[in-house]
């Protein structure tokens, strides 16, 4: 009905009080919007589109040197585009949205546990597909790694080595962009 996926974009913005010690502020501990919340945005494309031909990235570094707020464009060879938002000082409402040249497919907020979907096709009028989630939504991430340890996979079907190491890819491309070095590279 939607034909072809055209566009991805999707955004995990959250509001934090800034602390200079805590995690998300400090760049000694990994902190800043990318590797918080937006590596969740960033799999999601990589899951629909696998890897992407160019990665522009923006942001906004805080007083503590971190990313505050950023956005991505991932392009893809097919002229695919996925758009990413992700902040740890702002909030919006964190929907996913997938366009495609029929319709499209808005992923209720939190898009990571919604608790529905709507298929929106060319007449507008919208299907709503009811969701289920455990926990905070992340839960289903550890329950299919314990189904493959039980199952003896080392790999997943669900979400392939191929799709991390893209995601690890696109995470690198996108800080080396505005040459930040973590202390969490060797």
């Amino acid at each position: 009905m939607l034909h072809a996926i055209r566009v991805n974009h999707t955004e995990i913005c959250c509001r934090e009080e800034l602390n200079p010690s805590g995690r998300k502020f400090n760049l000694a501990l990994g902190g800043g919007a990318l590797l918080d919340v937006g590596v969740y945005c960033v799999s999601l494309a990589c899951m629909m589109f696998g890897k992407p031909q160019e990665v522009t990235r923006c942001a906004y570094l805080g007083q503590t040197g971190v990313d505050e707020q950023s956005a991505a464009v991932l392009k893809y060879s097919n002229g695919q585009l996925a758009i990413l938002s992700a902040a740890i000082r702002i909030r919006t409402p964190q929907e996913a949205t997938m366009i495609g040249t029929e319709g499209y497919i808005r992923i209720d907020q939190p898009w990571w546990r919604p608790h529905a979907l709507s298929v929106i096709g060319p007449t507008g009028k919208a299907d709503v597909v009811e969701a289920n989630y455990i926990g905070n939504g992340f839960a289903h991430e550890a329950l299919e790694v314990q189904d493959c340890m039980q199952r003896g996979l080392l790999e997943s079907s669900t979400m392939p080595l191929t799709d991390s190491l893209s995601t690890i890819e696109v995470m690198d491309e996108l800080r080396r962009q505005w040459n930040l070095s973590y202390p969490l590279e060797g």
